[in-house]
């Protein structure tokens, strides 16, 4: 980032920053979101905020648009982080594992 961005150290310090504090600010509300937008339409919608924010990562030419494209990363890997394993236990339940005899009164 110093050779290509031509940025200090201390400016590089924003880009995990910010992320860091996006990541913050949006983690207290991602119940709230999540019942309002739904769980699946929510996590969807975080993985593609994630995914579309880090290719203008990659892309960032300045060192502002950067830290932005990093804050906007930070706001959509806040859901994707702790409760992913809920959504996805809720998602699919599994059937009984009852033997199929046992509905059918065999045994």
């Amino acid at each position: 980032m110093m050779g290509n961005l031509g940025a200090t150290l201390d400016e590089i310090a924003w880009v995990s920053t910010g992320y860091i504090v996006a990541n913050v600010i949006i983690l207290p509300i991602t119940g709230w979101l999540s019942a309002f937008f739904g769980r699946r339409s929510y996590f969807a919608g975080s993985i593609a905020l994630f995914v579309v924010s880090s290719f203008f990562c990659g892309n960032a030419h300045s060192l502002v648009a950067l830290v932005f494209w990093r804050i906007v990363q930070g706001l959509g890997v806040g859901r994707c982080s702790r409760p992913r394993r809920r959504s996805c236990t809720r998602s699919s339940r599994a059937k009984s594992t009852a033997p199929p005899w046992r509905s059918s009164g065999w045994a």
